[in-house]
């Protein structure tokens, strides 16, 4: 981070001093009290769990340089640190990032979208970075947390920025994009994703779309044009749309996609790109849509097909977005744990058919969480699906479970092939009895579950395993 003083913080955010100097320099800002390092800003934040406020005397007797609080409180600052007073923790760091965001000339990314939006972001990263610097969200710190922290990270080196914006309520997606200022953006798909909180899928995408009225009348809104729920909020953005996909009315086009098992596939692209084969090594075929929104993306920063698709032949998947496990037993484990919908499992289960090749399938599938109402009916049709994408097994874990069951049951799968666990340490030793050397396993579920405690002891009992 570009070194800056307290008071010059104190002014963006509207707060004062309230003890200590303000011509004291910070050089990182931080919400976790345990990842601090010297000449950090503690942003003590209010939480479900716990508050950052009963931290601050803590971190300033630590390595934090200065604690911005929203809390009068008798708390202990060192000689030569200061303790920052503003209205509102959480809107103050928005605030300041989007102030530091704004002292930089870096031309950024927005992506959003249901599913795929993180390896969409990674893979427009990844080609990007290829030819510029460019700064990324590490993980997922794409919320109204994670985004600032992130650009907290822009030094003046970097030429690009990628960020991913999360959503979970109306309005949410534009108070992101204020503070990213991106100049292109990027909706991956409307899924049903926080349904829970929006209703409807025109609820999501009426606020996956708050994106494109967000872009300026020179940047590019780069759309998935197989999703009708996306074209229909093209006509928000003030730039010129371009769309990705598998159909023919699209300006950035997927075809002949090959499977090549654990060594990912590979497809042809035509477009304003220009035409030629791309090397994903990545499973699963719903993969071509996350490529092509980083082939228009990479296409619109002025890189040739050749440098794209060397980029793209390079990618290494995610930790638990499909890792494919190979253990000494031959059981072939697919971690997928890293979260979960009705659109991800789908793809999941299809990746899984597609790798078993003989082998046993074995689905461990958990909860997908905030569906509301709507996740009986949704963990029921997964069941069934299982089956139809040849599961032989199927353990279930969680709340939901029950419906899973349900439905791989009424689909046909032996009651006896079928079982049901309350959590992830459950699901995790029944695993650990119904896997056989040689299945091929699919673990998946939404991040709150867990499961990958479920992929370490299936590791541990097949004694480890590499990673593709």
């Amino acid at each position: 981070m570009q070194p800056v003083t307290v008071a010059e913080i104190a002014r963006v955010t509207g707060g004062q001093v309230i003890v200590g100097n303000g011509a004291a320099k910070i050089t990182g800002v931080k919400t976790d009290s345990r990842q601090l390092t010297a000449g950090d800003l503690f942003v003590a934040l209010p939480g479900e769990r716990t508050d950052g406020h009963a931290f601050v005397s803590s971190a300033l007797a630590g390595a934090a340089e200065a604690a911005l609080v929203s809390q009068v409180a008798a708390y202990s600052c060192p000689a030569g640190k200061a303790i920052i007073l503003v209205p509102d923790t959480g809107q103050a760091l928005l605030t300041l990032g989007a102030w530091y965001r704004g002292l930089f000339s870096v031309r950024t990314v927005g992506i959003t979208g249901s599913t795929g939006k993180t390896t969409v972001k990674d893979l427009t990263a990844h080609v990007l970075a290829s030819q510029f610097l460019t700064l990324k969200n590490l993980g997922n710190l794409n919320t109204e947390v994670g985004l600032p922290l992130t650009l907290f990270n822009l030094e003046s080196k970097h030429r690009l920025a990628v960020l991913e914006l999360a959503m979970r309520g109306p309005g949410q997606i534009h108070e992101l994009a204020q503070v990213a200022q991106p100049e292109v953006g990027v909706i991956t798909n409307v899924g049903v994703a926080h349904i829970e909180l929006l209703g409807s899928q025109e609820n999501i995408a009426q606020a996956k779309g708050e994106l494109l009225e967000c872009l300026p009348e020179n940047g590019l809104a780069v759309l998935n044009g197989d999703d009708p729920q996306v074209r229909s909020q093209a006509a928000r953005a003030r730039c010129p749309v371009v769309y990705f996909g598998l159909s023919e009315d699209v300006d950035f086009k997927a075809s002949e996609i090959q499977t090549a098992g654990t060594a990912g596939l590979s497809f042809t692209v035509t477009g304003l790109c220009g035409e030629g084969r791309i090397q994903l090594p990545l499973v699963g075929q719903f993969n071509v849509l996350n490529a092509l929104p980083a082939i228009a993306v990479g296409h619109y920063f002025g890189l040739s097909f050749a440098e794209m698709s060397a980029a793209l032949s390079s990618v290494k998947p995610a930790a638990m977005r499909l890792n494919i496990i190979e253990c000494p037993d031959k059981t072939l484990i697919i971690d997928d744990v890293y979260n979960a919908n009705p659109v991800s499992m789908r793809g999941a289960l299809r990746t899984l058919a597609d790798l078993a090749q003989g082998r046993r399938e074995v689905a461990i599938l958990g909860d997908m969480m905030e569906l509301g109402k709507f996740g009986p009916k949704a963990h029921e049709e997964i069941g069934k699906l299982a089956v139809q994408e040849g599961v032989d097994c199927l353990i279930a874990g969680g709340s939901l479970a029950q419906f899973i069951a349900q439905g791989a049951i009424s689909a046909g799968l032996n009651p006896d092939r079928v079982l049901t666990c309350p959590d992830a340490c459950a699901v995790a030793e029944v695993a650990g009895k119904q896997v056989l050397p040689g299945d091929a396993v699919l673990v998946k579920a939404s991040r709150g579950m867990q499961f990958e405690q479920v992929v370490a002891a299936l590791q541990q009992e097949r004694r480890l395993g590499s990673s593709c």
